[in-house]
């Protein structure tokens, strides 16, 4: 493969990496990394924690779309998503027509034992207590699975892989699906 000729949109839930995996990846393909949350905050000057706490999740939801579909999708990025961002506003729909969608897949264990050194700046966690985080996470996946079951690349990350080892089987899965893929 010559180089990243579209976007690339990281989905998954939550601590799933996305952020530190859209970097390797931009950086491995020389293209730019955005993180949906800091273009958001960039664009309103409000956080995404800060949306939610005070305009609640359906005034973000709609103002994470907006941004969404004001990105510059003609030319290559690697995009990592919002949690939530494929489940709202048909942006699952709207980021496979513009980009190669990955969706990070972890156990729910992982995600819970990272969430809980996360926890204060998720603010879809307040008011979880500890020892129901197992249970809200699992549950949260579950309603949200059917929009990352959706993303065309799946890859199944494992808590035993460094970083770099996991960036690199996500690039070679999507440059495979992307030479896959007839122009």
């Amino acid at each position: 493969m010559k180089g990243l000729v579209r976007p690339v949109v990281l989905v998954g839930y939550m601590a799933a990496g996305k952020s530190t995996t859209a970097r390797l990846l931009a950086q491995s393909w020389s293209v730019p990394s955005l993180d949906l949350d800091q273009v958001v905050e960039k664009t309103t000057r409000l956080s995404p924690a800060e949306w939610l706490r005070t305009k609640g999740e359906v005034a973000f939801r709609k103002t994470e779309a907006a941004v969404l579909r004001e990105l510059n999708w003609a030319e290559p990025f690697v995009l990592a998503s919002g949690g939530g961002t494929p489940c709202y506003a048909g942006n699952m729909d709207f980021m496979r027509q513009q980009a190669l969608v990955v969706y990070l897949q972890w156990p729910v264990s992982v995600l819970v034992d990272r969430l809980r050194l996360l926890r204060t700046s998720r603010p879809l966690l307040d008011g979880v207590a500890d020892d129901h985080l197992p249970a809200y996470v699992g549950a949260h996946i579950l309603e949200r699975n059917y929009y990352y079951a959706q993303a065309p690349v799946r890859v199944l990350l494992d808590p035993h892989e460094s970083e770099l080892a996991s960036a690199e089987r996500i690039r070679l899965a999507c440059e495979a699906a992307m030479e896959s893929v007839p122009e």
